[in-house]
């Protein structure tokens, strides 16, 4: 008990992230959205010829990004039906930077009109680290 009274701005601190965390994926959750591993996302690629939004910003995507991928970062949402309209009728496969965005992304593009909406869990990183290929 002395620990937890000694150093209760640490105990603060970790719950306050716990609980962050445990927000991220409950939201994720509550917004059906299916994370895929980077192997499954190849397939939903492959397979069903899903196209990838990428919702990072345009530098973070100029930099690195998956290939075919659509960049539509979240500050430009409102601009998604038109951007979309290419993609209509396919699965989507959201990568971002934190699953909070890919939840209020969802959203967006649900009351735009995609409802096959999936996310990449580990967003970029976890692309790379799978070895498989990055456009710059």
């Amino acid at each position: 008990m002395d620990f937890l009274t000694d150093n209760w701005m640490l105990v603060g601190i970790a719950l306050l992230t716990a609980g962050a965390l445990l927000w991220d994926i409950v939201g994720e959750r509550l917004a059906g959205l299916p994370r895929l591993t980077p192997a499954q996302a190849v397939q939903l690629i492959n397979r069903d010829n899903a196209a990838v939004v990428d919702l990072r910003s345009t530098e973070v995507f100029a930099r690195g990004h998956i290939t075919g991928a659509v960049s539509l970062p979240l500050a430009q949402l409102g601009e998604a039906q038109s951007r979309l309209a290419k993609v209509s009728g396919r699965p989507l496969l959201l990568v971002c930077e934190g699953a909070t965005g890919a939840v209020a992304a969802s959203r967006r593009l649900r009351e735009n009109g995609a409802d096959r909406l999936h996310l990449l869990a580990g967003g970029m990183t976890a692309w790379r680290e799978a070895g498989l290929p990055v456009r710059s």
